[in-house]
This record gives C-alpha cells, sequence and structure tokens, in this order.
C-alpha cells in the first residue's frame, strides 16, 4: 500500500539517530492516527515513533440478539461461524480455527461482516467496538438495523488507539497533547 511504501524508511530503521538523517525519504512531516504499535510498525516501534493514546477501544464478538453469543473466552465461539478482517490475527483464536474448532469466514471490510451477519451468513464477528458503533449509528442499512445487533460485554482484546509521529516531532507530540487536552484542533496543522 501507499502507506506502507511512504513509511518503509522508518519502519526499516533507517530513518533515526543523530544527527538526523539528511534523506529524503525520511520526511517527518506526517502523524498516523488510529494505530498501535503492535500492529507491525517495526522491531523498534517504541523508539521509531512517539505513541499518543487517543482513547481506549476493544475488540468484541458482536452477534445476532435472536441468537446472541455471550463471549466469555475463545471457546465461547466453538462451532460457530466467525467473521474476521482478511489477513488480520486473533489473540486465542488462531489455533481454534487451525484446528477447525472455529470456522472463520473472512471479509475485506468491517461493514461487510456486519452485513454478512445480518444475512445469518455468519454466527459472529469481531470487530472494535469504536467501528462497530460507527456502523450502527452512521451507516444507512446498518443503523436502521442497529437494535439486532448485540455487542459480547466480555471482550475479547482491549487495546489503545493511538497517535504515530515520527521520534524526530517533539513539537507535533506537544500539539496533539494540546489537542487531546482540550478538544481545539491545533491551528498549525494543516495537509491532505
Amino acid at each position: 500500500s501507499r502507506l506502507d511504501l511512504e513509511l518503509a524508511p522508518w519502519i526499516q530503521g533507517k530513518c533515526t539517530g543523530e544527527p538526523p538523517v539528511a534523506d529524503p525519504a525520511c520526511r517527518d512531516d506526517w502523524s498516523l492516527l488510529w494505530v498501535n504499535p503492535s500492529w507491525g510498525f517495526g522491531t523498534a516501534a517504541a523508539t521509531t515513533f512517539r505513541w499518543l493514546n487517543l482513547f481506549e477501544d476493544a475488540n468484541a464478538i458482536i452477534s445476532l440478539k435472536e441468537a446472541a453469543v455471550d463471549y466469555q473466552t475463545p471457546e465461547s465461539l466453538v462451532g460457530l461461524r466467525l467473521g474476521g478482517m482478511r489477513g488480520h490475527h486473533y489473540l486465542g483464536l488462531d489455533p481454534l480455527i487451525a484446528a477447525s474448532r472455529i470456522q472463520r469466514i473472512d471479509g475485506d471490510r468491517e461493514r461487510e461482516n456486519l452485513v454478512k451477519l445480518l444475512m445469518k451468513r455468519l454466527d459472529a464477528v469481531l470487530l472494535p467496538v469504536s467501528t462497530t458503533r460507527y456502523f450502527l449509528t452512521r451507516d444507512d442499512l446498518l443503523s436502521h438495523s442497529a437494535d439486532r445487533f448485540f455487542i459480547a460485554p466480555v471482550r475479547h482484546q482491549r487495546f489503545w488507539r493511538q497517535f504515530m509521529i515520527p521520534a524526530t516531532r517533539g513539537d507535533l507530540e506537544t500539539l496533539y497533547h494540546r489537542w487531546l487536552a482540550t478538544g481545539a484542533f491545533p491551528k498549525e496543522v494543516t495537509g491532505e
């Protein structure tokens, strides 16, 4: 993807050090929202980038109320058709999927999996709570069916959505901290 290409020098650790690297591929005029260091941004992600917490999120098991899945542990999904996202790995679920104890049916988009659930082509879907809430309140089709969905109260996994900023940009860290504290988007920030 374009993101992979643009950030490759950073992820590969080629843009860090003192004095700052002069390579044009190491521009530091960017920031990435909604990410987490554990999602594959290189082995030194904690030091190559600055990380600022946006909000806590969680992956949850979503099902239909008429066949609500009382999720407690990954074993709660044994025998079910689970909608996942293509290419994603799921902590605690992958071994059960590999052993054919859970049937995983992948989609390319979160919305697509929720629609499959509505059509009863899946028994449950694993999605972030923030994403699910967005679709159930903002999507024309899904918002009209929002009362049909059940979000299991026991979460599969909790994590922070974060800003990822080049380690060289303490100024951006300061701006974003101010934004998070006040809710006022910094006028100094521009871009595409």
